[in-house]
């Protein structure tokens, strides 16, 4: 310890490992003691009490990422990971709202938020490889029309009160191949 490499004990009136008070855990052994005291307890509520699960299921997200059932957002700030290839929505080719040109013929996903008190959010979708998700900003209604903006990676807009949409909508090359796949989708509060 001392070195700002290997880990120290905590030391009061001599050295004291596996004193796990706030003061004792400000030293690496002592930390490293608890996380391995906790380890052992977990071990046993397995092996010795047949414990079924040892962490509460994760939440489920309400919807199903159509357009007549899209995913809630229930709170911001908010990320999901999603994967277009594994939906059947193709109802969008070019958000005439936005006055976009690109083709956007492949699967889409749909998310909403109802939005009580107006808020600026920045919306992004994060993909990788060869894989080139857009996401788009509709407002009212999830149709072409109603798109107010849209973006290869994010954008940031002002959240009215109501309904809200955000299609994540998978790009056709000109090759007409369907750039599909697993995307991140984020959506943050912007401070003022």
């Amino acid at each position: 310890g001392g070195d700002s490499t290997h880990p120290s004990v905590y030391t009061p009136n001599g050295e004291k490992g596996c004193l796990l008070t706030a003061d004792g855990l400000a030293y690496g052994y002592n930390v490293r003691n608890w996380v391995t005291l906790e380890a052992l307890s977990r071990a046993k509520d397995v092996l010795v009490d047949d414990e079924e699960f040892l962490d509460a299921p994760a939440g489920h997200m309400d919807g199903t990422g159509t357009h007549t059932d899209p995913y809630i957002v229930g709170s911001l700030p908010f990320t999901h990971i999603g994967d277009t290839s594994k939906s059947s929505e193709r109802r969008i080719s070019q958000y005439t709202g936005c006055s976009a040109t690109q083709n956007e013929s492949g699967p889409e996903v749909y998310y909403a938020i109802d939005v009580t008190d107006t808020v600026t959010v920045s919306a992004f979708v994060l993909d990788r490889g060869n894989v080139d998700i857009d996401v788009h900003a509709l407002q009212g209604t999830a149709d072409a029309n109603s798109c107010v903006q849209r973006n290869h990676i994010g954008i940031t807009e002002t959240l009215t009160p109501g309904r809200w949409y955000f299609a994540l909508d998978t790009f056709v090359d000109e090759s007409n191949v369907e750039l599909k796949g697993e995307y991140m989708f984020a959506l943050l509060v912007e401070e003022d």
